[in-house]
């Protein structure tokens, strides 16, 4: 059975969403899933001025894509639509379209932060960002700190730390360089961050996205 919503917050649900799907679908790919779901998916000239959007029409789903958009820009859009059909399909249904004029649909809507969420959860691993942002040496530096400091203050401990990392490893790649290597746009991968924090890590990074981008 795929996760009930329940008590879990809208960053949670749509955390808990994308495992399920990359468990029960085999991939990370949204094209493969898509497919797997058996929606209805074209790229069409049709659309200049929007990236793609997602529809249901007499209970048949639709994802459509411009095919101006770059390779980059379609896997990222493909994600995101992929979001709405987890989530929003009820929503389409009653209300027409949800449309997307770029990836990260610049909007605090609740479908379209969850969507952005479900698509970096899905498509970038864990590790992909761990390993490269030199996570587990910060932890170690963090819990040094911890040991040596009991008495200061979390907040004032963190920040130290954050900062003295980053002035110590210029080594580490940078959220451009991670999503070079992903071939995906650097701000999905700051949706990555936020969920790696929302699932307790502590980074040495932030993600820089705009503050109602990815509210509960």
């Amino acid at each position: 059975a795929s996760p009930g919503e329940g008590r879990l917050n809208l960053s949670q649900f749509a955390l808990r969403m994308a495992a399920y799907a990359a468990r029960i679908y085999g991939t990370r790919n949204p094209f493969d899933i898509i497919e797997q779901r058996a929606i209805n998916f074209k790229t069409t000239p049709r659309l200049v001025d929007t990236l793609g959007f997602y529809a249901v029409v007499n209970n048949r789903r639709f994802i459509r894509l411009s095919e101006y958009a770059t390779e980059v820009e379609q896997l990222m859009a493909a994600g995101h639509e992929l979001g709405h059909d987890f989530f929003d399909r009820e929503e389409a249904r009653t209300n027409g379209p949800l449309q997307d004029t770029w990836f990260y649909s610049l909007s605090s809507a609740r479908q379209e932060r969850r969507a952005n969420l479900f698509s970096a959860e899905l498509m970038i691993t864990v590790q992909a960002v761990l390993e490269s942002i030199g996570y587990y040496d910060f932890k170690e530096l963090l819990e040094k700190e911890r040991k040596q400091h009991p008495d200061c203050p979390e907040d004032d401990i963190r920040q130290h730390t954050v900062w003295e990392f980053q002035t110590l490893h210029d080594d580490f790649c940078t959220t451009d360089d991670i999503a070079h290597e992903q071939g995906v746009d650097p701000v999905l991968i700051e949706f990555k961050y936020k969920a790696l924090l929302e699932k307790g890590f502590e980074l040495p990074v932030s993600p820089e996205l705009r503050n109602d981008y990815l509210k509960k």
